[in-house]
């Protein structure tokens, strides 16, 4: 299991859904721009794309849809 750094644990900027379609739908209404990230506990994360770009070089995927 991928342990996140705790920069990018903070409380603020990462937001987790079980479904697909929350995180979507979220990710829309954000004043900000965001991303979707397939997190390691089997949950969307929906982060700024600061620290989704930083979850990517740890290895973890972003989600399409």
């Amino acid at each position: 299991m991928k342990k996140i750094d705790k920069k990018l644990n903070e409380a603020y900027g990462v937001y987790r859904f079980h479904e697909l379609a929350n995180a979507i739908g979220f990710s829309q209404r954000c004043v900000r721009s965001m991303m979707i990230i397939l997190g390691d506990d089997e949950m969307f994360w929906v982060v700024t794309p600061a620290k989704g770009c930083k979850l990517i070089e740890q290895g973890y995927e972003e989600a399409l849809w």
